[in-house]
């Protein structure tokens, strides 16, 4: 996992989210400044930085402690997903036709597909 540098800006901001306990972009500018960033997009960029590195964790737009087992309740459920349940057979309801539509009667015929190189004995072949 990385491990910023001892006393450096990215140090102190990691150990500022490591003490809260759970901590907002604005939170964290009301609390503690702008720490030397620019601006406020800043600030949010190193913290996204600093989760995507594995330092801290980001649920929604509050950054957490790695350590911290237990962090605060976002309200989202779960099963986010329903499990999937295979459909209920249903028989045909209709049926082939057995005439064309010429008035011609229709041959049964039914086909075989075989894509290996065995040759298939049919009723026909000799």
């Amino acid at each position: 996992m990385y491990q910023p540098r001892k006393d450096s800006r990215r140090a102190k901001v990691l150990q500022i989210v490591n003490d809260s306990g759970g901590i907002t972009v604005e939170r964290f500018i009301e609390k503690h400044g702008i720490m030397g960033f620019e601006n406020l997009w800043a600030v949010t960029s190193e913290l996204r930085k600093l989760a995507r590195y594995g330092c801290i964790k980001q649920i929604g737009n509050v950054f957490f402690s790695v350590t911290q087992q237990n962090p605060v309740d976002t309200g989202e459920p779960k099963n986010l997903v329903p499990a999937r349940e295979p459909v209920p057979f249903t028989p045909l309801k209709t049926f082939p036709p057995k005439i064309s539509p010429r008035g011609q009667p229709i041959e049964r015929r039914e086909f075989k597909n075989c894509r290996s190189n065995i040759r298939y004995q049919g009723k026909n072949d000799v």
